[in-house]
């Protein structure tokens, strides 16, 4: 019997990393992927949004499989199993027994967040694997009093910072709880000491971290702190709608539904009830498990106050959650006698169940969109449209347009020089360059025409400079706002002299139900080496 339940639970693992798999197989690129996809065309120490790591990895998967959908995501998606592994070592050190550390590794593979965006070539996934590495590192160095697992902590550490932002969080809550054993062990009736040596060594590790963070923090110094100034904004400070109690209470509410739901009612609530009783100052671990769930999720939700909080945002904060309710599944099972035994191996069957179906249902609905919500609030949207659409250029199928003809911009007929033509009836115009309204549709045309040499640009993002001549622009039809583009080109006085509607691409499913629908339009004469 016992067999087979690790048989069923190492199935139920596997089968978590064939669905992330197909799904990235079967999907297009995210308009953010294809945005960190622009990235790796030109390697650099740091970028607008994130320090450089997601741009690193993608360029080595395109490096060995070229530049394709599968590609771009190898290396991020070779991270999620890295993050599994790393969760399991670290469910081991904290004594939780091997099959359940089986299931807790199981439910997280199946967590809503891992199962709908484990996939995707995001900084998330690099940061994740980095903090759950960190984190298994730093518990070992505690159970030990060992040196060389500070310095590895140190490494997974300065590797997060070039992930992303977020990864400060880790060594300010292990401040924290460094500060709370210091203030409280000291008072404990049986203190127990900490290592003078392993606190030197904790700090060398850290130190190791900031060196290897060093590069990206000296690109950001000298490019005006443009990361670090657009993540706080980003993060920290309202939008142009302003503050108003009502908005701030809708906004909380979204969030905390929103981290319930990602870590499921039940283990939300298992890791609610440990965290209200905060653990002795003698248990070094579970304190380091205590700050570094609730730092990150505790300050999303102050945020949350103020601005909108991605739900993936508070992330980091899931894995030590996820293991404080494994631990204290764990101590409720051996403390318990033989009768209510069966009543935390049902908890735990339940729960486990329950993070399955709500990884489940992501999944499929990105696999083939069964719920009811319309293409514009639907995220998974996102993630088709353009395959099709390739498909349709291949068999060059006539596209409808105002002036009649057939439009070329989806053919390879560029010349040396990279210009694209597009005929419109007995017109052919020469385009050197597309500017799209936001950098999401920018990047989806660069990946998506990269065959065409054309340079891409938007105004929300810091592109290179667009060539003088006639540009190709493209809006979403529904969200899109060309006077936007017109906007910023007459902030810096320089605009296209006429712009003329060409036609509107619409983004397909499978099926042939409509997803997006993108306007093109034809600039001309537009500004000598404007900057969008």
């Amino acid at each position: 019997m016992r067999r087979l339940v690790d048989a069923g639970l190492i199935l139920i693992l596997a089968l978590s990393i064939v669905i992330r798999i197909v799904l990235a197989l079967s999907t297009d690129l995210a308009p953010d992927e294809a945005y960190y996809w622009t990235w790796s065309r030109h390697l650099a120490w740091g970028y607008f949004d994130h320090p450089p790591l997601i741009a690193w990895l993608i360029r080595l998967g395109t490096l060995f499989a070229g530049d394709t959908v599968s590609a771009v995501r190898l290396l991020p998606l070779l991270l999620g199993g890295l993050t599994l592994l790393g969760f399991f070592f670290a469910a081991r050190l904290l004594s939780i027994p091997m099959r359940a550390a089986l299931l807790l590794v199981a439910a997280a593979a199946w967590s809503p967040l891992a199962m709908a965006g484990g996939f995707l070539a995001t900084p998330d996934a690099p940061l994740v694997a980095a903090w759950v590495w960190a984190l298994a590192f730093s518990i070992k160095a505690l159970k030990t009093d060992k040196a060389w697992w500070c310095y590895a902590a140190g490494a997974a550490m300065g590797l997060g910072l070039l992930a992303k932002l977020s990864m400060m969080l880790f060594p300010i809550s292990i401040a924290m709880g460094g500060m709370v054993w210091f203030i409280l062990g000291r008072k404990s009736p049986h203190p127990c000491p900490f290592p003078r040596g392993l606190l030197l060594h904790g700090l060398l590790g850290m130190g190791l971290g900031l060196i290897i963070w060093l590069p990206n923090v000296l690109w950001t110094a000298t490019h005006e702190w443009s990361t670090l100034r657009f993540q706080l904004g980003h993060a920290l400070l309202p939008g142009a709608e302003g503050w108003s109690t009502h908005h701030a209470v809708d906004l909380v509410g979204a969030y905390v539904g929103a981290q319930i739901g990602l870590l499921t009612p039940l283990a939300a609530w298992w890791w609610l009830e440990s965290v209200a009783a905060p653990p002795s100052p003698d248990d070094r671990a579970s304190l380091l498990l205590w700050f570094t769930s609730l730092l990150p999720l505790g300050l999303g939700l102050v945020a949350s106050f103020v601005v909108y909080q991605e739900p993936n945002w508070a992330a980091v904060g899931h894995p030590a959650a996820l293991l404080i309710a494994g631990a204290y599944l764990a101590k409720a099972w051996d403390r318990a006698d033989a009768r209510r035994k069966t009543s935390v191996l049902r908890n735990a069957a339940l729960a486990s169940l329950v993070m399955v179906i709500f990884g489940a249902i992501p999944a499929s609905h990105v696999l083939h969109p069964w719920l009811p919500l319309p293409a514009a609030k639907d995220p998974t949207s996102r993630l088709h449209g353009w395959a099709q659409l390739s498909q349709e250029r291949g068999e060059e199928k006539p596209v409808p347009s105002e002036g009649g003809g057939v439009p070329k911009a989806w053919r390879d007929t560029s010349d040396s020089r990279g210009s694209q033509e597009l005929e419109q009836g007995q017109k052919v115009t020469k385009y050197v360059g597309v500017l799209a309204d936001t950098y999401g549709l920018a990047a989806e045309m660069a990946f998506y025409l990269k065959d065409h040499a054309l340079p891409v640009a938007s105004p929300d993002r810091p592109w290179p400079l667009l060539p003088a001549g006639n540009w190709l622009l493209v809006r979403e039809a529904e969200t899109g706002n060309m006077g936007r583009i017109e906007y910023r080109l007459t902030r810096i006085e320089k605009r296209c002299v006429k712009t003329t509607d060409l036609q509107t691409l619409e983004l397909r499913r499978n099926d042939g139900a409509v997803l997006r629908r993108i306007d093109m339009l034809s600039g001309e004469g537009c500004g000598e080496k404007a900057r969008p």
